[in-house]
């Protein structure tokens, strides 16, 4: 199978072509003055699956193609006056899942793609995959699984990077009050103490997930956050930890009084609460929301908690505040069955991504009369807001009877407030809801409290396609992820 190809005053060698030993699948291309060499083309061993291509005045070498042993998927791609090494291609040890890929003069380096030993969990990736290449890797009949820890200072310089992890898993819940929660077993190597200096509970945790299929690879950010708990056994080489997301930095009292006036936009509230807390702006992305906290002053005794503050403040106007899997607050619309975008579309069949759930329908969350109430206690004053779906839809008074809920928000303070909460909530609370636990493929690209398709092959009435993806977990092994889905929208 060895090939040789030559062009335009270009000169290429490959004596297992032309002289003694075998070549299995190995190829040397050349174009335009180019040269490239593959010894096990053109000398002594077996070079599986070792390729080496070049074009436009690039150099890329893989001595596994070209010296002594094996380079089992072990790729260098080069293109735009760009250089590649990976010498797990081209020295000693084991490339499995080392991947170097480069675009547009870019030079990436990745320590276990270029150094000894084995490069299992080796990363560089410079471009842009595009969303069908992600669901092809992550779907694919074959494809290997790749995880890593990596762990930083407070201040994100490296503390230790490529942690061995023997376990792990990162559940996400839309309805905790953080978003993300980690729960890892990695191996301690001797600098893993639990002491100042070393894996204490000021380093930040960050925890990536993805694969690796056909030379591509994905494996994005799934966690960052802190310590909460560890523990160790077999004399400590196995250390467990217990990390929530970086909202545990806001964990805390406000230890004084803050005070905020009336009509303060409320991004600039959260803000400010927030750096009174200890994040910086770099951590935060709080969009002008056109909001404001109202029209009386918000008071926060020292005894008040400010992450649960901060939560509260932002869901009394519909909105989500969380963290996502980079450690970023974020300050986005609660999710509506009616206008929010698509995030993600679950499918079943032979290519789908859905291996089996189950349905249960239930009127047990089903409201049509909603009244919203703003309780100030320094002045005794309520705010009040009510709406109400009379007639006309399957979840109407008329229908199924006056099914009224009271949500009570202390941060409301006036009555138009409380009415515009009253209109939006109704929206969600009169739809039918349908319950969904399943098994899905990991995706590392999921994020809670977005609205869903569900597409099915089977005899459920297809206008059932739209949800909200409430919770999830990602192994770190491979192995299916449970969701939970829920609430509807017939379109």
């Amino acid at each position: 199978d060895a090939t040789v190809s030559t062009s335009d005053n270009i000169d290429v060698t490959a004596e297992h072509a032309s002289g003694v030993g075998t070549a299995y699948d190995a190829t040397v291309s050349t174009a335009s003055a180019t040269s490239a060499t593959a010894e096990h083309a053109s000398g002594s061993g077996v070079a599986y699956d070792a390729t080496v291509q070049t074009a436009g005045n690039t150099d890329a070498t893989a001595e596994h193609a070209a010296g002594t042993g094996a380079a089992y998927d072990a790729t260098a791609q080069t293109s735009g006056a760009t250089s590649a090494t990976a010498e797990h291609a081209s020295g000693s040890g084991s490339a499995l899942d080392a991947t170097v890929l480069v675009a547009s003069d870019a030079s990436p380096t990745a320590g276990h793609a270029s150094g000894s030993g084995s490069a299992s969990n080796a990363r560089v990736s410079l471009g842009v995959l595009t969303a069908a290449e992600i669901d092809n890797a992550i779907t694919a009949s074959a494809t290997r699984v790749i995880s890593y820890v990596d762990v930083y200072n407070s201040d994100m310089s490296p503390y230790q990077l490529d942690i061995a992890m023997i376990e792990g898993n990162v559940t996400v819940d839309g309805n905790r009050d953080e978003r993300r929660r980690a729960d890892l077993t990695i191996y301690n190597d001797g600098t893993l103490d639990a002491v100042v200096g070393e894996l204490w509970y000021d380093k930040i945790i960050q925890l990536r997930r993805g694969v690796e299929s056909k030379g591509v690879m994905y494996a994005p950010i799934i966690f960052t956050g802190k310590i909460e708990t560890r523990s160790m056994k077999h004399f400590g080489n196995d250390v467990k930890l217990a990390c929530r997301d970086m909202s545990i930095v806001l964990a805390q009292e406000f230890g004084i009084f803050e005070e905020y006036a009336a009509n303060d936009p409320l991004d600039i509230v959260i803000r400010d609460i927030a750096l009174a807390g200890g994040l910086s702006i770099g951590q935060m992305n709080l969009p002008n929301t056109g909001l404001d906290i109202g029209t009386e002053e918000i008071v926060y005794t020292p005894s008040a908690m400010r992450w649960a503050s901060m939560r509260q403040l932002a869901d009394s106007h519909n909105m989500d505040l969380w963290f996502d899997a980079e450690g970023v607050l974020q300050l986005t619309d609660k999710p509506r069955l009616v206008g929010s975008p698509i995030s993600h579309v679950f499918t079943t069949g032979m290519d789908g991504n859905i291996g089996d759930y189950s349905m249960n329908q239930s009127p047990t969350n089903i409201f049509n009369v909603v009244a919203v109430v703003g309780e100030r206690t320094s002045n005794d004053v309520s705010y009040y807001g009510v709406a109400e779906d009379l007639t006309g839809t399957p979840t109407s008074v008329d229908v199924i009877g006056r099914r009224p809920i009271t949500v009570s928000r202390p941060e409301i303070t006036d009555n138009t407030h409380a009415q515009n909460l009253a209109d939006r909530l109704l929206e969600d609370y009169t739809k039918e809801r349908f319950d969904i636990q399943s098994k899905a493929i990991p995706d590392p690209r999921w994020e809670a409290n977005t609205i869903i398709e569900f597409d099915r092959v089977g005899p459920e009435p297809a206008e059932v396609n739209r949800y909200l993806l409430e919770s999830f977990n990602l192994n770190i092994k491979p192995g299916p992820s449970s969701i939970k889905i829920s609430r509807l929208q017939t379109p």
